[in-house]
């Protein structure tokens, strides 16, 4: 099967990223207004590819699903939150960050959100926040989804020093998600801002390579997110 390669504003996804599936999509997508930054992120799983829009609404964000098309936004989302910045997928499951959200830990602390595909129907199954979250840790900046594994990177969180960066495990069970562990580099120092995409994903696919199940990942982010940027006036 021959997929075609996807440009979304600059932003390419290539064949090999589309494997589950998402074929013949020739499309060039674009946002509803100037300054939406739709493809900031994306990710493909269970027949579809979903675009990050993360100053989308005033810089709430959203993420819209093709084919379809749908649209998801975060359940509390609010002006700033950034949501869509980051995505990924695992078969039915898709995570999205919002790594600007302001929670009662501190602005900018961040979040992330899980969506599950019931049929044809998204809908929200939690909301993930950092168990010791803090202001401006971005958490939910970078997010890769393994199975019932999610690893979350929060690079401005200070766990070793101003913006040394950290990465968050949460698991998934029968009675939903829970924190595992909190991760820091052991030789991060302040401003490394451990927990960038890539590192996530190289974190991630190392655990990979000792298991049996092969990758399902397919996930992209854009740069370091503007705190608190509202978007153009609807």
């Amino acid at each position: 099967m021959r997929c075609t390669v996807l440009a979304v504003l600059g932003l390419t996804l290539s064949s090999a990223a589309l494997a589950e599936g998402i074929c013949q999509f020739p499309e060039t997508i674009f946002g509803d207004y100037p300054g939406d930054q739709l493809g900031c992120s994306v990710a493909a799983g269970a027949g579809v590819v979903a675009f990050g829009a993360n100053m989308a609404n005033g810089g709430t964000g959203s993420v819209t699903l093709l084919p379809g098309p749908a649209l998801l936004l975060a359940g509390d989302g609010a002006p700033g939150d950034q949501f869509g910045f980051a995505a990924s997928f695992d078969g039915d499951t898709l995570v999205v960050g919002a790594p600007t959200a302001d929670l009662p830990a501190g602005r900018d602390a961040g979040a992330v959100y899980i969506f599950r595909k019931d049929g044809a129907r998204w809908s929200q199954e939690a909301k993930l926040t950092a168990g010791d979250g803090s202001t401006g840790a971005q958490f939910g900046f970078s997010v890769v989804l393994q199975g019932n594994t999610l690893v979350v990177g929060a690079p401005m969180d200070s766990a070793r020093g101003s913006l040394s960066g950290a990465v968050y495990v949460f698991e998934r069970t029968a009675s939903g998600w829970s924190q595992r562990a909190k991760l820091a580099g052991s030789h991060t120092k302040p401003f490394d801002e451990f927990a960038s995409l890539a590192r996530v994903e190289t974190l991630v696919r190392r655990a990979i390579r000792r298991s049996v199940r092969p990758p399902s990942i397919a996930s992209a982010a854009c740069p370091i997110p503007r705190a608190k940027i509202v978007g153009d006036a609807r």
